[in-house]
């Protein structure tokens, strides 16, 4: 569905705004159902990873898809599959270029600079989020960072992200 949304976008056939509202909608509706039958309902992602924990995934739904100019908008699902997570956060980091910034996330979350706050994520959480990020960088990499039995945790998917394509 992300494909045909994106591609609506680029043939004009769509309003950002609208399409925005559309996917910050179903990614609350989304959380309630199966996982699996998440992932499938917005496509492939663009990176995933999964671990004994955890399973990160990110589309890059393009600048088309930010409301804020010069943005490019990823849309990210975390599961919580076993233990705990405390103090969790996400960081979208630029492994080449200057630090990304965190402009705007939906659902609300507090952010700073490169970084969306998570706060507690207990097992079983799933939850989806649209970031939009802007920099200088074609590549990001994204990672959970938190506790986990009081250690400190962290979760990287091995795929940098090229976020100047648009597909």
């Amino acid at each position: 569905r992300l494909a045909e949304l994106k591609e609506l976008l680029r043939s004009g056939d769509a309003d950002p705004i609208v399409s925005i509202e559309f996917i910050e909608k179903a990614m609350i509706k989304l959380r309630m159902i199966d996982w699996e039958e998440s992932i499938s309902t917005w496509g492939k992602p663009d990176a995933d990873y999964l671990t004994e924990n955890v399973q990160l995934c990110v589309w890059n739904l393009g600048k088309h898809m930010a409301k804020t100019e010069n943005a490019v908008a990823l849309m990210l699902g975390v599961h919580i599959l076993e233990e705990d997570w405390e103090v969790a956060g996400i960081r979208f980091d630029a492994p080449q270029d200057s630090a990304f910034s965190v402009q705007r996330v939906s659902p609300k979350a507090m952010y700073h600079g490169e970084e969306v706050f998570l706060d507690s994520l207990s097992k079983n959480t799933r939850l989806f989020m649209l970031v939009e990020l802007c920099g200088e960088g074609n590549y990001v990499d994204v990672e959970l960072n938190g506790t986990v039995n009081k250690k400190a945790t962290a979760c990287r998917i091995p795929v940098t992200i090229d976020v100047s394509s648009e597909e």
